[in-house]
């Protein structure tokens, strides 16, 4: 959005002040540099080329400028230039280091020059008043256009759910509904099996809001030829007293839903409050719906096979075989065959029948080639024709498989290191990271310590038939220093062992297993120093990076840590603090939040 955006409304400001002030009035947007409005000669009047005008040095400068005298000025509009009582005031509409355009107050008779001349102050003055009216007025529209498009980004997400989801309020009813929770309530039936259904349903969400704790329940409704059984969880929504989101899902559905889905694992779960993770998620939906290779990197315990997962199961996919193969656990004396497959007899102990391969058993689904960075170098050569070809050679067979795959590898190694060991090949690399995925370690993504602790005492509550509530602010701190080696699955296991210890309703530090106890010279393994030291030397954490990256990891720690002190969501006047507190412009603020994926 720019000044043009906003021509009526300039329009209005350039004729009212122009008839108060006697003065002809017009404003020029920065970029593109155009004319936006305009009074009296200035009205219909268009340039094409504002090189070397007032305007376009205003532009640049950023300052203000007077012209008084025409045998000073290089004139801007050659219709003037025998107009001796021509004159003019330019002021630059800028916030810090952004330019949005300039404002000129001119003089066509010698009664509107004396009024120039002789009260040039107070028209600097004045315009400094109306470029910051201007300004803010398109502060506004701006933030009103960033709420438009994030409520409708919010209702496309709500609609493209393909559970029913219900968001209602105490006192309030439903406030947002989406077309399936529509169908499954049928929101446009009104006999009294429809409105019974929908009171359940209304009711299991005020439990849910009395008891503070998500809730699942089946609500079934039978009369003469009507049946409907939902099962609905409803969560109340944090920050958001009184209002319960639920989902809704036929009985049926999820029943089959289970059958089919039994060889698949846990369902997908991304529990995070980080803008870069939420980026793949939304990077999940994209890569699904092709075959390219997909080449999965990240430390050990990140999560790298539940996005595998993920993209299967967002793929035109998702029906047919999900097959994993774990590069490293399996010898490589049985891997060759793992992969391929053999024919009966291809060699001493060779089952009889021979044997499919996993490349055979994923045919038109998805292969995972976990640690992929163990793979021999001689299957390396074997893997990169199959990949090339679609074809896999059987071991002992002379006939060559069609198979259609779709690739996703993944590796906590750095395979550009290993190239340079001649430990991986350089070609096999480059066919399988057609499409990098990075997942960042936990230590870079803080934010997600505490809801991931919530999400493991739900689970392990359920598990191991507790009660506990949360976790003790002491305890929260000492896990939150912690430096995670073993990120998410570490900390899994960390809330596990303390749910089974914990005879309160919140995890205390005597519970902490004994890795996490330790202070001082006795610290944990891979423990992240206090926040003090972590801004003075942050760069150990990322040794082996480009300078870029780590240049750009410390900038986004640097405004994540600015945020956290307004709550992790600073408004208007607290962004402007922090702004000056980094000595960079509002706009800089914005442009940087984006550029480091914290928008």
């Amino acid at each position: 959005m720019n000044l043009i955006d906003l021509k009526p409304f300039l329009d209005d400001v350039t004729d009212s002040f122009a008839a108060v002030l006697d003065l002809e009035f017009t404003i020029i947007n920065s970029e593109p540099m155009q004319r936006v409005s305009g009074t009296g000669a200035y009205r219909d009047m268009h340039r094409k080329h504002w090189e070397g005008t007032y305007s376009a040095l205003v532009k640049k400068t950023g300052k203000p400028m007077v012209v008084l005298e025409p045998s000073e000025y290089r004139l801007e509009l050659e219709r003037f230039k025998q107009n001796t009582e021509y004159a003019i005031i330019l002021y630059p509409i800028a916030r810090g280091d952004r330019m949005e355009g300039v404002i000129v107050l001119a003089s066509f008779t010698p009664e509107q020059k004396k009024t120039l001349t002789e009260r040039t102050q107070k028209l600097l003055n004045y315009l400094e008043k109306i470029a910051s009216l201007i300004l803010a007025k398109l502060e506004q529209e701006r933030l009103l256009e960033e709420l438009t498009a994030g409520n409708a980004q919010l209702s496309e997400v709500f609609e493209s759910v393909k559970d029913g989801l219900l968001l209602c309020g105490l006192g309030k009813g439903i406030m947002q509904i989406n077309t399936r929770g529509k169908s499954l309530l049928r929101m446009d039936d009104a006999s009294p099996q429809a409105e019974r259904l929908r009171e359940e349903v209304m009711e299991v969400a005020r439990e849910a809001l009395d008891r503070h704790q998500i809730l699942e329940r089946q609500v079934d409704c039978r009369a003469d030829q009507w049946e409907r059984s939902l099962v609905i969880e409803a969560r109340p929504v944090r920050g958001n007293a009184g209002s319960v989101i639920c989902i809704m899902r036929p009985f049926q559905e999820l029943q089959n839903t289970i059958t089919q889905n039994a060889n698949e694992g846990v369902p997908f779960l991304l529990v995070t409050r980080n803008a870069r993770m939420n980026q793949l998620k939304e990077k999940v939906k994209q890569v699904a719906q092709h075959s390219s290779n997909v080449l999965i990197t990240g430390e050990s315990g990140t999560g790298k096979e539940l996005f595998a997962r993920a993209i299967h199961r967002a793929s035109p996919r998702r029906s047919s075989p999900f097959v994993t193969v774990n590069c490293a656990a399996i010898p490589e004396t049985l891997l060759e065959s793992e992969l391929f497959g053999y024919e009966e007899g291809a060699f001493t102990g060779a089952k009889k029948g021979g044997r499919i391969g996993k490349f055979m058993l994923a045919n038109t689904g998805t292969l995972f080639l976990d640690e992929i960075g163990d793979m021999p170098l001689y299957l390396q050569a074997k893997l990169l024709r199959v990949l090339s070809d679609r074809q896999v050679d059987r071991i002992g067979s002379s006939k060559l498989v069609d198979v259609d795959v779709h690739i996703i590898a993944a590796t906590n190694k750095n395979l550009e290191e290993m190239i340079g060991k001649k430990e991986f090949r350089e070609d096999l690399y480059y066919r399988l990271n057609v499409i990098p995925f990075y997942i960042p370690p936990l230590r870079e993504r803080c934010e997600d310590i505490l809801p991931l602790i919530e999400h493991f005492i739900e689970k392990y509550n359920c598990k191991l038939g507790k009660q506990i509530r949360g976790i003790s602010p002491q305890t929260l701190a000492r896990l939150e220093k912690y430096g995670w080696p073993g990120n998410v699955r570490e900390l899994e296991n960390c809330i596990e062992y303390m749910v089974n210890f914990e005879m309160g309703d919140l995890l205390s530090e005597k519970n902490l297993p004994q890795r996490l106890r330790g202070e001082g010279e006795n610290a944990p393994v891979g423990a992240v120093p206090a926040a003090s030291a972590m801004a003075a030397a942050p760069l150990p954490l990322w040794e082996g990076l480009p300078l870029k990256e780590q240049l750009r990891r410390y900038e986004a720690r640097v405004f994540r840590t600015q945020n956290e002190r307004y709550g992790g969501r600073p408004n208007l006047q607290q962004i402007r603090a922090i702004c000056r507190e980094l000595g960079i412009s509002l706009s800089s603020y914005y442009r940087k939040l984006e550029e480091l994926g914290l928008s």
